[in-house]
């Protein structure tokens, strides 16, 4: 069977520099604009040949829905907000952010990005940008403490849209993830500590995570030191702004032209970028990764494993965060709860062959 388009002749022809919509699809095919609607859907009761038209038209011209335009005419949006207060260049909470859009999209939701850059003015655009929006609900961090959610509580009635924050340190009462950063040093200084190594140093970062307390990767490798007898060196806790490739680089060149041979057996890095900046300047001043020094990052970023040497790092958990925010977000939806929901994720330790076993 052939199925032809409507005779263009006798209908008024679509103008393509406005915008395509149901109403002059409709005209153009002699329909009705909830027939067009109905076929565009695919709901029952449309003939299978008028469906196919409207639909052959709609692929034909571009045809997108205003899902906006919905929202307010169906009184439920399928936008989502998502505010990530940290820098998108970090390579984590790029691949959290894709992670995330997948699961919404095939939930039939759409996301809004806002980045916040460690800034609370920016953060505080994001929210007024999300505030002139017609939101289902918000994903938002990190969102370290009761004090970074307290500077948006008063921009979102989490009562009408859903709040949901993640890489929280402290209790906040809206829904939220936490990862157990305590537990990640933990493990990165109990598996050096296993290889033999007695001197350990950390580039640490700063930043409000690490300032808040709480579940912190700081906390995490300080209790491990001194469980297990090791003493924190002053010159052996390097704390800076240990976010980035470049930073890591630097600040190991550094620490190579000023003491090389006064340095730990071995690094806890804040993440994976500063470990593996760190461990290009180890090789452009001819130390050897892990002969003579160790190196771990956290975080397990997709680069971590494709170093050489391969790194060894913490993390392994972002499969299950991505499903946890999605799954507390389409609760709040859903209305099955209207009870506060709180989770914890265990990064685990992923070994590769930048440690080195003391003798």
């Amino acid at each position: 069977m052939v199925t032809y388009l409507a005779d263009i002749s006798k209908v008024p022809p679509i103008n393509l520099d406005s915008e395509i919509t149901i109403t002059s699809m409709a005209e153009h095919l002699n329909l009705s604009a909830s027939t067009v609607s109905k076929a565009l859907r695919g709901v029952k009761g449309v003939n299978r040949d008028t469906e196919t038209r409207v639909k052959k038209l709609a692929d034909q011209l571009g045809y997108r829905p205003n899902m906006f335009a919905r929202g307010l005419k169906n009184k439920k949006s399928h936008l989502i907000g998502f505010l990530l207060t940290a820098e998108l260049t970090s390579p984590w909470y790029a691949e959290l952010i894709s992670c995330v859009e997948a699961k919404l999209r095939i939930a039939g939701y759409t996301m809004m990005l806002g980045i916040g850059n460690r800034n609370e003015v920016s953060e505080m655009d994001c929210f007024e940008m999300f505030a002139g929006s017609f939101l289902a609900g918000i994903i938002a961090g990190p969102l370290y403490t009761y004090r970074d959610y307290a500077l948006f509580r008063d921009r979102v009635d989490t009562r009408r849209t859903p709040l949901i924050a993640f890489a929280c340190t402290e209790d906040v009462p809206v829904s939220h993830v936490k990862i157990n950063h305590i537990s990640a040093a933990y493990q990165s200084v109990e598996y050096l500590v296993k290889q033999g190594h007695r001197r350990i140093g950390y580039f640490c970062c700063s930043s409000r995570a690490v300032r808040a307390g709480g579940l912190t990767r700081q906390a995490g490798f300080e209790m491990a030191m001194q469980e297990f007898g090791l003493p924190i060196a002053a010159r052996d806790l390097v704390i800076g702004d240990m976010k980035t490739y470049e930073t890591g680089y630097k600040v190991m060149d550094k620490l190579l032209k000023e003491r090389k041979g006064d340095l730990p057996t071995a690094f806890f890095c804040h993440n994976d970028e500063v470990a593996l900046g760190a461990m290009e300047a180890l090789r452009l001043n001819g130390v050897r990764v892990p002969e003579d020094i160790s190196l771990i990052g956290h975080d397990d970023i997709k680069r971590a494993s494709l170093s050489v040497p391969g790194l060894t790092t913490v993390g392994g958990i972002m499969e299950e965060l991505t499903e946890k925010l999605s799954d507390m977000l389409f609760a709040s939806l859903e209305g099955q709860t209207g009870e506060i929901e709180t989770a914890s994720i265990e990064p685990h330790l992923v070994i590769r062959e930048s440690v080195k076993r003391c003798c």
